[in-house]
């Protein structure tokens, strides 16, 4: 079975340009993903968007946590294998819906479809010639027992906003959405220390997991738990690179245009700023000494 359509190694010119510029302000979700049950989901289109700048080859795209998949959905639609891990039931359906969904053209010569696989046995997962999604429900500390050293092409993930979903919301007073009431659910972890140690073990295998020279990209935005603001990106950066990973770049993804019920924080007695931006904090695993 060869894929029909070669993947695009190099973009053109002028979209290499405009995929430059540092901050990315063109990238909204789609009707659909707007109206999805997920407390913090990221767009297929800006996961698609980094495939195209960081990813030339086919390969296995990785996402520790994949919540209602748009990570596999871009890794579907841009002809690449992928395996997300989600711990909550019924993100790991919606994940399937949504893969079932993607209306694609015959990829394949012989007229084969993608394989969508939902995994709930703990064995090691294998990749074969036809395209794979695999949707694995366990938590993202058991990463290492599902997959081998060094087999990932690229990780793109958005990690849990740590307990911050369970707190109701003062910019634009929306209910709380918590993940999940599940014990072992890392954004149910009482303590920022703690959790971010936990996090660590995420990312620690998934050093493993990544050939060397992959990119490893991560999608957060700044954190404010009641009067304490929480640089969460600046954590990340430094938990992940103490792992190992190198700190390649910054883009800075501005969701302005979606924020439409901000009100003036701490009006009239403390200024506060409103966060309407995202970081993609780019890493690479180095190349193997």
């Amino acid at each position: 079975m060869e894929l029909k359509n070669k993947l695009k190694r190099v973009l053109d010119g002028k979209t290499w340009l405009r995929y430059s510029i540092s901050v990315w302000d063109d990238i909204e979700k789609s009707p659909e993903e707007k109206a999805m049950r997920h407390p913090a989901m990221y767009p297929s289109a800006l996961v698609e968007r980094l495939l195209d700048c960081y990813l030339w080859h086919q390969g296995i795209v990785l996402d520790p946590f994949l919540g209602s998949g748009s990570t596999l959905v871009a890794a579907l639609k841009k002809g690449h294998n992928g395996v997300g891990f989600e711990i909550v039931p019924e993100f790991c359906l919606l994940a399937v819906e949504r893969l079932k969904a993607v209306q694609l053209p015959n990829l394949f010569s012989d007229g084969s479809q993608p394989l969508i696989q939902l995994v709930r046995k703990r064995e090691p997962l294998t990749f074969g010639e036809q395209q794979k999604l695999a949707i694995v429900q366990d938590d993202a500390r058991n990463l290492e027992h599902y997959l081998e050293p060094e087999t990932a092409d690229i990780l793109i993930t958005s990690p849990p906003y740590w307990v911050i979903h369970r707190r109701p919301r003062t910019a634009d007073y929306k209910e709380p959405r918590p993940y999940s009431d599940m014990p072992n659910d890392l954004g149910n972890i009482e303590h920022y220390v703690d959790f971010l140690e936990e996090l660590g073990k995420v990312f620690g295998q998934a050093f493993r997991i990544l050939k060397p020279q992959a990119y490893c990209i991560v999608n957060v935005m700044d954190l404010r738990h009641g009067s304490w603001f929480i640089p969460y990106h600046v954590d990340i950066i430094s938990l992940l690179t103490r792992i190992g990973f190198g700190l390649e770049d910054i883009i800075i993804w501005n969701r302005a245009r979606e924020y439409n019920n901000l009100r003036p924080l701490g009006y009239p007695h403390k200024f506060i700023v409103n966060k309407v931006h995202e970081y993609l904090l780019v890493f690479r695993k180095p190349r193997r000494r």
